[in-house]
C-alpha cells in the first residue's frame, strides 16, 4: 500500500530543510565575501566580530606597520550623480585603490557594506566613524582601528572605510586619510615570507 503524501515524515523533512537553509543564510551574511552587499547606512555592530590578528596565508596587511586583519569594508560613491560599479567591476576598482587588495580580502573575508552616494568626504568620514563606534577611546588602547578616506579609480571618485583588528592592543584608533597619496604610506600588503 502506498504511503500518504503529506504525512508527518514529509513535514519534518520540509521543516529540517527550512531550518538548514535559514542557518546557511545566517552564516553567509555574517561572513560575506568581497562582493556581497550589506545594508546601506545601517548601524554596524562590531560585537559579532572577533578581534584577531591576520589569518595565515600568502598575503598580509599592515596599517602603519602593525599587522592586521581586514574585518569590514564600507564603500560609497562620491558626488551627486555617481554610483558604485556593479559587483563584477569592484575588483578592478579596489585593485586600483591598493594593488592586490581583492586577493587579500578573499583571504580575510571582511563584511562588505555598500552605502549610497555621499556628497562630501567629510560627511562620509563622520558617518562612518559614528556607525562603527570602535570600543575604548575611539579604538586607541584596543586591538581595533578604523581608516577612511577617498580614492579615485577608473575615472570615478569613491569613499572607503575599513575596520581592522590586530592580535594585540595598539594606539592606532581612528585614522582619516586627508590626501590620496597617504594611502600608500598607511596600508601595506606584504607577501608572506614562508
Amino acid at each position: 500500500m502506498r504511503e500518504m503524501i503529506g504525512g508527518p515524515g514529509l513535514w519534518i523533512a520540509i521543516g529540517a530543510i527550512l531550518v538548514v537553509t535559514w542557518l546557511l543564510r545566517l552564516l553567509w551574511r555574517r561572513r560575506a565575501s568581497m562582493l556581497d552587499e550589506g545594508q546601506a547606512g545601517d548601524a554596524i555592530d562590531l560585537s559579532e566580530l572577533v578581534a584577531s590578528g591576520p589569518p595565515e596565508g600568502p598575503l598580509g596587511m599592515e596599517v602603519y606597520g602593525t599587522p592586521v586583519r581586514l574585518q569590514l569594508i564600507v564603500l560609497a560613491p562620491l558626488g551627486r550623480h555617481s554610483e558604485l560599479p556593479m559587483n563584477e567591476q569592484l575588483p578592478h576598482i579596489l585593485n586600483n585603490f591598493v594593488s592586490g587588495f581583492t586577493r587579500l580580502s578573499s583571504l580575510h573575508r571582511p563584511l562588505v557594506y555598500r552605502w549610497p552616494q555621499q556628497l562630501s568626504a567629510q560627511g562620509f568620514n563622520h558617518a562612518f566613524f559614528n556607525q562603527v563606534s570602535l570600543p575604548g577611546d575611539h579604538g586607541r588602547g584596543t586591538p581595533w582601528c578604523a581608516v577612511c578616506g577617498r580614492f579615485a579609480a577608473a575615472g570615478g571618485q569613491y569613499l572607503i572605510g575599513m575596520v581592522f583588528s590586530s592580535d594585540k592592543v595598539n594606539g592606532l584608533g581612528e585614522i582619516t586619510v586627508q590626501q590620496e597619496g597617504q594611502w600608500h604610506d598607511l596600508l601595506r600588503i606584504r607577501e608572506s615570507s614562508e
